[in-house]
């Protein structure tokens, strides 16, 4: 968590708000639609993560079950053996394995629509950046060169937000790991 906060989360919004910082100079109107694109995508990715964490949550205590299970698979093959209980072992770890699987793909399906939608933002972001360089442009208040200097911006500003919405989903997956190990570490010993 803190790695996330300190070296990935942190370099990203100083090196957004540089990038609205030098565009406002550049471009005052570039720097405001900008700083108006963050502020509306921001909370957008956040929420959309957070919404997710409730399934995180459930996979981790779903992979907790799994690794237990297939710890006890392994540990009691004799016990096991010893009693001609392989099918009925067999069918209590495949469920297992099922509801693990089934988490995993609920979980894989919702983040894939939270990408598909940050994607589509960022698109129309990105879109409507080029669309009021190219009007800078054929004003006259743009050079050729102002222009390549906004779309390169442009460009790595669509990492960056892209980047906001991976964090944010990493910080959120750790927090529900730390919870799961907390909640294993605070259990009582029989």
């Amino acid at each position: 968590i803190m790695d996330l906060l300190w070296f990935n989360f942190l370099p990203l919004v100083v090196s957004i708000i540089g990038f609205i910082v030098i565009l406002w100079f550049f471009a005052p109107i570039i720097g405001i639609a900008i700083l108006i694109s963050t502020v509306l995508y921001t909370p957008v990715a956040v929420v959309l993560n957070l919404r997710q964490m409730p399934l995180n949550r459930k996979f981790d205590r779903q992979d907790t079950r799994t690794s237990a299970s297939l710890v006890d698979t392994l540990s009691g093959n004799p016990t096991v053996k010893s009693f001609g209980a392989e099918v009925r072992e067999d069918a209590r770890h495949g469920n297992v394995l099922l509801e693990w699987e089934r988490r995993m793909w609920r979980m894989w399906r919702y983040g894939t629509a939270i990408g598909w939608v940050q994607s589509m933002m960022m698109m129309a972001i990105e879109l409507v950046l080029l669309l009021l360089a190219v009007y800078l442009w054929y004003r006259g208040d743009f050079t050729a060169g102002s222009f390549i200097v906004v779309t390169f911006y442009v460009g790595r500003l669509w990492g960056f937000l892209r980047d906001i919405g991976r964090q944010v989903r990493e910080y959120l997956q750790s927090l529900a790991h730390a919870e799961e190990m907390v909640g294993l570490y605070l259990m009582p010993f029989e």
